[in-house]
């Protein structure tokens, strides 16, 4: 029986009514439910809560600063994180500790974050965001499967007029209209023809036309999963919200009216949201591989084989699988410390004047020439910074909605940054990274490598094949970001190699000349 079946909405009311007075807090209202049943689950906490806020009303208060400390979480790092990501998550360690780690911050006014997971087919990148996204509130996120460039706008918009009111539909506004249209006749005791009722029905028609009007859409503190993007076109649309240029965008797209012809829809949508981007390829062009932080799921051996036993207990016994998962304390713990950091309504995370500067000579020292990419790179380092002290808020110093980062913030930041850096500051998803130091870096001399080289390579390292337009993609990646150089073969030009960077002028020559 689960746990949705003992603790029914009426046993919700029945445990409320029964209080001297309606709990006014999260914290109330999560104390009682405990006190009743002890082992009950996330989904009942998130209702006891939502019932005894319609009761409270006004007297609602959320979560106070005091209720923080009262809460007593004890502090944890990225991890304790990946211990209980690990019910449910073979490996992945890396991933699932930067995937959550930046999906709180989710919970800010500005300081969201983009993901993109680029690995190939059946490695585990959609399950990893999934069951990453179920120690967040339901309401918050939204995956998406396929969705084209135009649909997208077409879901969770509101009707406003220019100055942002609510806007009726137009048959609201129609039947409004001739409602009163017929009420004026009856008052002078006559009444409306259907010749008349045409007429004013079409005027009112086009007065619902001619008031300017949007469609907003509000994803403010949303957490967007997009499941399988055919193409980056949509992402390209969403430039601004994604690199947090304009917090509200406007967009003008054509859309079908009811007599088939063309018209322009205009569409507000405020951010700023958090986007997680799967794909088996990631975009090859560089505005959106420089907004997202980069990463791939393992294909390690040890990865395989752990999940595959997991993959077994789960369908043996689903039902007993998903109790496990369900019930397991500290994966409880980590939701009600989610839900908690929601409600908390930080505004913000600071970092302290001397941490930052020693963040920044700790940044440069490393790195000897800087790309402009350095300036979207850098960031990352920051917010890897602020969702360990937001994670840990309980333990940090709260002024006016602000949390103040730590120095040990600061170290767990920079320890995770490294472990996506090398990868993320050249462009590239980390498994092509690491296809590129084990396999190609190795064996890549003055001779060069065809693609039937790299294909071979390619299957003895991932065990699967790639396809045409993969390997392409991989290759103008490695030579966009300055590791190889593709010229035609000096002995037959109908193909071309790839060369190490440092092959000798006049070989070039010889070859015809660097593409």
């Amino acid at each position: 029986m689960s746990d949705a079946d003992v603790i029914t909405d009426e046993e919700i009311d029945r445990i409320l009514s029964q209080q001297t007075a309606p709990p006014t807090t999260v914290a109330e209202a999560q104390g009682i439910l405990q006190s009743w049943y002890p082992e009950a689950t996330i989904d009942s906490f998130d209702r006891i809560v939502q019932a005894a806020k319609a009761q409270a009303g006004d007297a609602w208060t959320e979560y106070t600063e005091d209720q923080a400390r009262e809460m007593d979480f004890a502090e944890i790092t990225p991890d304790d994180v990946a211990n209980i990501l690990d019910t449910t998550i073979a490996r992945d360690r890396t991933n699932k500790k930067i995937l959550y780690n930046l999906a709180i911050l989710n919970y800010t006014d500005a300081d969201q974050h983009n993901i993109g997971f680029s690995s190939a087919s059946s490695t585990g990148k959609t399950h990893i965001a999934l069951e990453v996204m179920k120690y967040f509130p339901k309401e918050d996120v939204k995956a998406l499967g396929y969705v084209s460039k135009q649909a997208f706008f077409h879901e969770d918009g509101v009707l406003v007029t220019e100055d942002g009111k609510p806007l009726e539909t137009r048959r609201t506004h129609v039947s409004k209209g001739i409602e009163d249209f017929i009420e004026t006749y009856d008052q002078f005791g006559a009444r409306a023809s259907d010749k008349r009722k045409t007429q004013e029905r079409k005027r009112l028609k086009a007065e619902w036309e001619d008031i300017p009007k949007r469609f907003r859409i509000d994803f403010h503190q949303k957490i967007l999963v997009f499941l399988d993007q055919p193409s980056d076109e949509l992402l390209a649309r969403l430039r601004p919200l994604a690199s947090h240029d304009k917090k509200s965008i406007i967009l003008k797209i054509t859309d079908r009216s009811t007599s088939g012809s063309n018209r322009t829809k205009t569409i507000e949508i405020i951010g700023w949201p958090t986007f997680i981007h799967l794909t088996t390829g990631f975009s090859a062009d560089e505005q959106e591989r420089t907004r997202f932080v980069l990463l791939s799921a393992e294909v390690s051996q040890e990865k395989i084989k752990d999940a595959l036993v997991m993959v077994a207990h789960k369908v043996s016994d689903r039902q007993a699988f998903a109790d496990r998962a369900e019930y397991h304390p500290l994966r409880h713990q980590l939701c009600v410390r989610t839900k908690f950091i929601k409600y908390a309504n930080i505004k913000q995370i600071t970092v302290p004047e001397s941490i930052r500067d020693n963040m920044i000579d700790q940044f440069l020292t490393e790195r000897g020439f800087l790309a402009p990419r350095a300036l979207r790179d850098f960031p990352h380092l920051i917010a890897l910074t602020k969702a360990n002290a937001l994670i840990n808020l309980f333990q940090r110093d709260i002024i006016n909605d602000c949390v103040i980062a730590t120095e040990a913030d600061a170290k767990i930041g920079l320890k995770l940054y490294n472990e996506i850096a090398d990868s993320n500051e050249l462009g590239i998803p980390p498994v092509s990274y690491e296809f590129w130091k084990k396999k190609i870096e190795p064996n890549l001399d003055g001779e060069g490598l065809t693609r039937a080289d790299l294909r071979r390579m390619h299957y003895e390292y991932f065990k699967h094949r790639v396809s045409d337009n993969r390997l392409k993609a991989m290759i103008d990646n490695f030579c966009e970001v300055g590791l190889v150089i593709e010229l035609p073969d000096l002995n037959d030009r109908r193909q071309k190699r790839i060369y190490p960077l440092d092959i000798k002028t006049e070989e070039q020559d010889a070859l015809g000349g660097a593409s």
